[in-house]
């Protein structure tokens, strides 16, 4: 994975953005030495999402068993328990 500042993308916006959607690069950006954000194609955006719909419902599964196996389980614990506000 390529990294660039954020003055390299401010001068290379459209040629990086080809790169991502015809050539399925991925690039981080780093400011002041930092990564803050990367630029991925989309769908790695839609796996990840779709992998953590499923640790959390697994997460939520694991909450509802805790709770007596009941089906139900209290909301504000649930909240507890999941780390929600």
């Amino acid at each position: 994975m390529t990294t660039l500042t954020t003055s390299e993308i401010r001068k290379t916006w459209s040629r990086v953005l080809s790169a991502v959607e015809y050539r399925r690069q991925m690039f981080t950006i780093a400011r002041n030495g930092r990564f803050i954000a990367a630029l991925v194609p989309y769908d790695r955006v839609a796996l990840l999402d779709g992998l953590e719909d499923q640790a959390d419902l697994a997460a939520a599964r694991v909450a509802v068993a805790e709770g007596g196996g009941a089906g139900r389980v209290d909301w504000e614990w649930l909240k507890d328990y999941m780390g929600l506000e």
